[in-house]
């Protein structure tokens, strides 16, 4: 299979959802709820990739460092040393980083614009998409196969 990033992009959508990094851990755990997503980029204009955060990052700030949610800073949490794919990137050298990294989500870059961003249940997703199509594809050509000469 060498499927691209970019046709994970295609099937479960483009929409990345950033936060700036002077903002709060509080409103950065916030925008996750209300977008229902375990990890923001953190960009200051929604296309420059500076960091990423996630519910992880902001748990173990509040909880384990004991610090305040509404006067920390993204900043001070995100992890700053990103791992991105590009667009041309294929399934398997996601999985690959994935693996590698004990990482959840990658940011999708392209030249040095945030595009997209996969989890690893987007890439399970469109495996199962791809595989389920592989299956019925076969299955078709066996039938055809089957009713026809031979």
């Amino acid at each position: 299979m060498m499927n691209t990033v970019d046709e994970i992009l295609e099937f479960k959508g483009r929409e990345v959802w950033t936060i700036v990094a002077s903002q709060s851990v509080l409103e950065a755990t916030a925008l996750m709820e209300t977008k229902a997503a375990g990890t923001l980029a953190v960009s200051p204009d929604g296309s420059e990739l500076v960091g990423i955060i996630s519910e992880r990052d902001c748990a173990r700030a509040v909880i384990l460092r004991n610090m305040p949610a509404g006067e920390t800073a993204v900043s001070e949490v995100m992890t700053k040393n990103v791992i991105s794919v590009s667009p041309d990137d294929n399934v398997e050298r996601c999985v690959a980083l994935m693996t590698e990294y004990k990482i959840r989500h990658l940011p999708v870059v392209s030249g040095a614009k945030l595009v997209g961003m996969i989890s690893g249940s987007d890439l399970m997703k469109f495996v199962v998409k791809v595989q389920s199509e592989e299956i019925e594809t076969l299955e078709n050509y066996i039938q055809d196969d089957e009713g026809g000469e031979g």
